[in-house]
């Protein structure tokens, strides 16, 4: 158990993510606790800037039915599933992923329909699994619908999709790069710990949770974030078909529904309920009558 809390906070911690800062927060105090630091998170830590409680449900199977594949992404997004599960739910973008082949090898499906209620997650990952399904455009129809909530890496997957569908108060957007490290050497200091480093290279120790990060460490952590920054704004663009600057002028703010398709981040406002019921109604087959030929050729009597 050690050992996966071990690898769960190095994809935590001095890492981007495509995420909002409140999921980041829920995250690193669950993860913590479970490592047994005394971590007092206030209540404000597990609720968007919305206010919302982050409680999605894990993600569940696919469902296929009347010409649909229903994909569910809820929960926090990442690479692989594995290990400790947090409060919000979870999913892996290669479930997301091994769900789409499953329905585009399925004949009957008419039509794909993300069902999405995330905050983001890892970066890792997200922008390949968004370059797939931008690639299966033209293939089958996919529509994202935000139930309520795309998020970042979120979002990222939603605007892949041929439409976005979000509720009037539902949200979209958050279209930004977050990195934390951590400095404990308060409580290092309170505990009696110190640590000491024999290394080889510059930055090796770069982000190393017993101090302060140094201007050169925290120049190479932005570059980081500011490339994969980069490549997500481009993304949307293209996805989207709207420029770089607007997207980037949306400086990861988050979006009701109306204000989201009044920023081209979104295609119609509804509820899940009834974009579900449309999608389903839409990808019904269609029966086609050929009208009867009861023309007779010429006879002849004898």
């Amino acid at each position: 158990m050690a050992h996966e809390l071990n690898h769960l906070m190095e994809r935590v911690f001095n890492t981007p993510h495509l995420c909002t800062d409140a999921k980041l927060d829920a995250i690193a105090v669950i993860l913590c606790r479970s490592a047994g630091m005394n971590v007092d998170a206030a209540p404000a830590a597990l609720l968007d800037k919305t206010g919302r409680e982050q409680d999605s449900p894990d993600t569940g199977p696919m469902k296929i039915e009347n010409g649909v594949a229903e994909i569910p992404v809820r929960g926090t997004m990442t690479h692989r599933v594995s290990g400790l599960r947090p409060y919000s739910g979870m999913v892996g973008y290669n479930q997301i992923a091994d769900m789409m082949d499953i329905a585009k090898a399925d004949a009957s499906v008419r039509h794909i329909a993300f069902a999405i209620d995330t905050h983001g997650g890892e970066a890792t990952g997200a922008f390949d699994l968004h370059d797939f399904i931008l690639a299966q455009r033209g293939n089958v129809p996919m529509t994202a619908v935000v139930a309520p909530t795309a998020l970042s890496a979120g979002y990222l997957l939603a605007c892949a999709c041929d439409q976005v569908i979000v509720p009037e108060f539902g949200h979209v957007g958050s279209i930004g790069v977050v990195m934390r490290c951590r400095n404990l050497s308060g409580l290092m200091a309170k505990e009696g710990i110190q640590d000491e480093y024999i290394y080889a290279g510059k930055h090796k120790i770069d982000g190393a949770p017993n101090g302060p990060l140094t201007p050169e460490a925290r120049a190479e952590f932005q570059k980081d974030v500011d490339a994969l920054y980069s490549a997500f704004v481009s993304r949307v663009a293209t996805a989207r078909h709207i420029s770089e600057k607007a997207v980037a002028d949306t400086q990861a703010l988050i979006y009701f529904g109306r204000d989201a398709i009044g920023n081209a981040l979104a295609d119609k406002v509804s509820t899940e309920r009834d974009a579900m019921m449309a999608i389903r109604e839409s990808a019904k087959p269609r029966t086609f009558f050929t009208v009867p030929d009861f023309t007779l050729g010429s006879t002849t009597k004898g």
